[in-house]
């Protein structure tokens, strides 16, 4: 017999907190790595919390061996991005820097983080529109810490559009 509906959601929300909690671990257990804290308190700050409320996921799909993930691969692979969005249908993404927002998008060449930001976009997926926000990834503040505002007021704007 297979599984109802409910079951089978059930399972695939336990695999992405699992996975999630994996890699906060992870994260955490680097003493000069404050990334998923930082990103903890981002989310809380808007009354999210990323172990019940967030799916944490990388729009980078697929990769060549040994290779960091460039333009093309997030291109040819975001098909699987955009199903994942579909199956888990997401009432907000949050699109962290512009390799991301660019898998989102579906554009051929990275736009500047100044022309993505503050704004509102929409992705259609199998018939239904998302917003997306884009803002900066926990990595850049914690180098730049100037642009926490910026990422403040990105914060804000997803938190209006859910």
């Amino acid at each position: 017999a297979l599984p109802d509906e409910e079951e089978v959601w059930q399972q695939i929300r336990t695999v992405y907190r699992s996975v999630f909690n994996g890699l906060r671990a992870e994260l955490a257990a680097s003493p000069l790595d404050g990334k998923a804290d930082l990103l903890a308190k981002m989310l809380k700050a808007i009354q999210l919390d990323m172990g019940t409320q967030v799916t944490l996921t990388s729009a980078a799909k697929c990769r060549s061996s040994g290779k960091s993930t460039g333009v093309n691969e997030l291109l040819q692979c975001s098909h699987y991005l955009r199903r994942q969005i579909a199956l888990t249908q997401p009432k907000m993404i949050l699109a962290m820097g512009r390799y991301a927002a660019q898998a989102l998008l579906q554009q051929d060449a990275p736009q500047p983080m100044s022309k993505l930001r503050g704004m509102v976009h929409r992705v259609e997926i199998e018939g239904q529109s998302y917003p997306v926000i884009v803002t900066y990834t926990p990595q850049l503040l914690l180098k730049t810490p100037a642009d926490k505002a910026k990422a403040w007021a990105d914060l804000q704007l997803a938190k209006q559009s859910v």
